[in-house]
């Protein structure tokens, strides 16, 4: 993780949380990428409009990723806070699609994929990985970090005044 994707997630877990849902994966349905849509428009009914759609892209390219290259999604957390809102995508894989090994090789700390940068990923995605470009410039940080049984991939999208101050 870097140092700004820290300080931003940091900065969502100090403000209030005003909503949290889990969904696991099977309760997406066949269609995964239509059921984390539904789940997060349901979810952010109550968001203000100007992140809903960056927050929903974001959350179907996640749940997208998990889905095709990270050997199943476990499950979708989604948070909204009075800063914004908060997705994480859990899954089995061990990398965050298959262009990412490319990245591991490159940037290797202790075999651990926190402190990698979002350069350097995009970097070692190259042709492919549009799914992440998107991420990447949709939200206001993200994040990869190994947790158990898997990986988790979390993204920030903040109201634009908390991204001012």
């Amino acid at each position: 993780m870097t140092d700004a994707a820290s300080s931003v997630h940091d900065q969502f877990r100090l403000g209030r949380r005003l909503a949290h849902r889990r969904v696991a994966g099977s309760d997406l349905g066949d269609e995964l990428p239509a059921g984390a849509r539904r789940a997060a428009r349901s979810f952010l009914a109550c968001a203000r409009p100007e992140i809903l759609d960056n927050a929903l892209v974001v959350t179907v390219e996640l749940v997208t990723n998990a889905a095709t290259h990270g050997c199943g999604l476990v499950d979708l957390v989604m948070d909204l806070y009075d800063h914004g809102f908060t997705v994480e995508v859990r899954d089995r894989g061990d990398s965050v699609e298959s262009l990412l090994r490319c990245a591991k090789r490159a940037v290797t700390r202790n075999n651990d994929m926190e402190g990698w940068s979002v350069d350097a990923v995009l970097a070692a995605i190259g042709e492919g990985g549009r799914g992440l470009l998107l991420v990447e410039e949709m939200s206001t940080s993200w994040d990869v970090r190994r947790c158990p049984g898997g990986k988790a991939v979390r993204a920030t999208i903040a109201y634009p005044q908390a991204v001012a101050s």
